[in-house]
């Protein structure tokens, strides 16, 4: 029987056993930002059967959080909810699979098509300098390289650098950075360009910097680029 406040996230085609938690970890920013009230809604376990992460809302918001979904549902959400829809479908579509969202006490279903919306083939990966922006939130790896896991607050996206540059970039842990190297893209069944991954070429600290030091940064980094000048607006 489910819990009072309990919703599940049914996807398709995964098991909690082939579901990795590095991959829940990519959905799950996602399922935070279409129930806000983030203080409020926690992730219980992922059940049997499919995968299936089960959500658990604490009891005085349960009507706030019904009340947001069944807007999403009656196409009546926030720009914010349906952001989180269009994000979890395109992570459903890569791994070629969909979902529903369920609240067994309350009736609601939300059904999220992922792969089933697909209609573009997929082209690449083909290589092209990129630079992101985001919270380094993650460093880890056992050989001669490195993973670097950088949120921007909708993306995840996975840098590879060096053990030296890790070790570099590892006193900004938590904090706002820029990065930029040769990227891999792909333009997945939605038609749409994403990076899957990046070469670290260099790196610039932002959190901390005033306005212009952030600014002088950022040309550094597009200097380095032939050819390339990243233009930067400013009203100083």
């Amino acid at each position: 029987m489910a819990e009072l406040g309990e919703f599940r996230f049914e996807m398709a085609d995964f098991t909690p056993t082939t579901l990795s938690m590095e991959r829940l970890s990519a959905y799950l920013p996602h399922l935070v930002e279409l129930f806000g009230h983030k203080d409020h809604v926690h992730l219980m376990r992922v059940d049997e059967g499919s995968a299936v992460p089960c959500i658990l809302t604490d009891n005085r918001y349960i009507p706030a959080v019904e009340k947001r979904l069944l807007k999403v549902k009656t196409g009546f959400g926030s720009r914010a909810a349906y952001r989180a829809v269009d994000e979890l479908n395109e992570l459903l579509a890569e791994d070629r699979t969909s979902a529903t969202l369920r609240a067994p006490n309350f009736g609601l279903v939300i059904e999220f098509p992922g792969i089933k919306q697909a209609t573009s083939p997929i082209v690449g990966p083909i290589s092209e300098y990129a630079d992101i922006q985001g919270e380094l939130f993650q460093i880890g790896g056992r050989d001669e390289t490195i993973s670097l896991h950088i949120r921007d607050g909708r993306h995840i996206f996975i840098c590879t650098a060096s053990r030296e540059q890790g070790r570099d970039i590892s006193e900004h842990l938590f904090r706002t950075i820029r990065v930029s190297g040769m990227g891999k893209w792909i333009r997945n069944e939605r038609g749409k360009w994403k990076l899957i991954e990046l070469f670290l070429d260099r790196f610039a600290p932002l959190s901390a910097m005033p306005l212009s030091k952030s600014i002088e940064a950022l040309r550094a980094l597009s200097d380095a680029i032939p050819g390339e000048r990243i233009e930067v607006e400013s009203d100083m």
